[in-house]
């Protein structure tokens, strides 16, 4: 008796028309019988007192259409499913937790969603395979005329023909960038140049201002096109390695800081060639200091290292006269001095091929960047997942002292994750990790 009361009331406050048709009607009264009902928003075709449909579309489930939660009654109540605009009762406004003739419950009419109403809230759960960050290199490589004339064992067995220095250089500039020229941005600058002459002068220390190749990716093929080839054994000239490495750092220096740059300097002797020299035994025979002080600026100003790498470096003090080796220093006391200016403590000797190719392996395996980059952004970034090799690392608060990840903006946008400690040793073994984006279980 209650509700017919109620419902007297909502009728005589609204207007009936008879036998009118009803477009976006979205109000609560019943029509009567025989009238025909269109565009009322709840995904049927007809309502009314003695319609019987189903699969209505308005959210409510009781196969009216009218959107009360009611069969065909259209009262008007409020929070039952009526149509009213109230939160949370199948009335098609767009609140949490409705359900809006849609299907879904979301109010904004697709079949996706959470109910919330935007159309922006589906939360996507997938996995992607990224390499990490690839560092730019630049290698630096000696072609003084020492390299093309002294031959060395180079595979460490008496009854095998030696070879040149610069062939095994060669032929590990080749193993190096094409087991890693996916993972690393290889340039190569030489010193001196392909210009440089065999004269006891300045036109033996010609350096291009340069580089030979650029940083760039799957470089390789161009940097063995550009150098001598591994049986030229005619090349000329002296040991300008601070005019190489100032090529390379300008390079370098023009690059976008935040991905890692590296220099590696590969020689088989101390430098010379100051541009200062007074004298043509100046040029050649005394040692350029200015070396370990413009690595120590590349590495100081702009974050930029320099490895070492050394061919059949003596660990004496040379004192030949006129021989083009500087005189009065032990070139593997000054070229530790270049690495540990540089930043990397100490150069790396080679006394054969062997030996070079897993000094050069070793910093290229140093230099590899542990942070991964994030194409989209996590929609709940305390919900991702990183593997390495299917193994799981947490995330971690401090990467200095901890093993597993952290995001490189802890305070977002989340654009990149940093992999720490032995998940980063993983990481640069394996190449790649798996990150699965995970929604709020909750």
């Amino acid at each position: 008796m209650i509700r017919i009361q109620r419902l007297s009331v909502v009728l005589a406050l609204l207007p009936i028309a008879c036998g009118d048709s009803g477009s976006g009607d979205a109000d609560t009264n019943g029509v009567s019988s025989g009238e025909t009902a269109t565009g009322d928003g709840d995904g049927d075709t007809a309502e009314g007192n003695s319609a019987t449909m189903t699969g209505d579309g308005d959210g409510d489930g009781d196969g009216d259409g009218d959107g009360d939660g009611d069969p065909g009654d259209g009262d008007g109540d409020t929070g039952d499913g009526d149509g009213d605009g109230d939160t949370g009762d199948g009335d098609g406004d767009g609140d949490t937790g409705d359900g809006d003739g849609d299907g879904d419950g979301d109010g904004d009419g697709d079949t996706s969603g959470d109910g919330d109403g935007d159309t922006n809230d589906a939360c996507d759960e997938f996995q992607v395979t990224v390499d990490p960050v690839a560092p730019n290199v630049m290698l630096v490589l000696d072609k003084s005329r020492s390299m093309f004339t002294n031959y060395w064992d180079h595979d460490n067995n008496n009854n095998t023909p030696q070879i040149t220095r610069w062939n095994s250089l060669y032929q590990v500039v080749a193993n190096i960038t094409g087991a890693f020229d996916t993972k690393i941005n290889f340039g190569a600058n030489l010193f001196p140049s392909t210009q440089a002459q065999n004269v006891y002068g300045p036109a033996a220390c010609i350096t291009s201002d340069f580089p030979e190749v650029t940083v760039s990716t799957a470089n390789g093929p161009t940097i063995l096109a550009a150098i001598p080839a591994a049986n030229v054994v005619n090349s000329y000239g002296g040991t300008p390695a601070t005019l190489g490495i100032d090529t390379a750092y300008a390079h370098l220096s023009s690059l976008d800081p935040a991905i890692p740059r590296v220099m590696i300097l590969v020689t088989d002797g101390a430098a010379n060639c100051n541009e200062n020299a007074q004298s043509n035994f100046q040029l050649f025979e005394v040692y350029d200091s200015n070396l370990p002080a413009l690595v120590g600026q590349a590495f100081t100003d702009d974050d930029i290292p320099t490895y070492v790498v050394g061919i059949d470096i003596a660990n004496m003090v040379i004192d030949d006269g006129v021989g083009g080796d500087p005189n009065g220093i032990n070139p593997t006391t000054v070229l530790n001095q270049v690495a540990q200016q540089g930043g990397t403590n100490a150069f790396f000797n080679s006394q054969d091929q062997a030996q070079l190719q897993a000094a050069l392996t070793g910093v290229i395996d140093s230099v590899k960047t542990c942070t991964i980059p994030l194409a989209e952004p996590p929609f709940f970034p305390d919900f991702t997942k990183v593997f390495v090799d299917d193994m799981e690392w947490d995330m971690v608060d401090n990467c200095d002292v901890e093993d597993g990840w952290v995001y490189t903006n802890p305070n977002g946008p989340y654009e990149a994750i940093e992999l720490c400690g032995a998940a980063c040793d993983a990481v640069k073994i394996i190449g790649e990790a798996d990150v699965e984006y995970h929604c709020n279980p909750g």
